[in-house]
């Protein structure tokens, strides 16, 4: 049992979220990747992209905007 508050599905992986951690899976379910953020996540969006290079744009409950890029294993602050 995954814990989980919001969910994503891109092309090849399902992402997990939960409270201040993101978790991307492979459709076999294989942890890739986790990011952990500075506070609680409260809205997440797929920003598409070409297969396999998605983007997720993630707003946390401290004001803060990423883009976490999947492909790269990198997120950046947008504001």
């Amino acid at each position: 049992q995954i814990p989980c508050e919001h969910l994503l599905v891109a092309s090849n992986h399902v992402i997990f979220c939960h409270q201040t951690n993101i978790a991307l899976y492979s459709f076999d379910g294989q942890v890739q990747r986790r990011w952990s953020m500075d506070a609680p996540i409260c809205y997440v969006k797929m920003n598409g992209g070409p297969e396999n290079r998605e983007a997720i744009l993630v707003g946390l409950s401290n004001g803060m905007a990423y883009k976490v890029t999947p492909h790269s294993f990198t997120s950046c602050v947008c504001l």
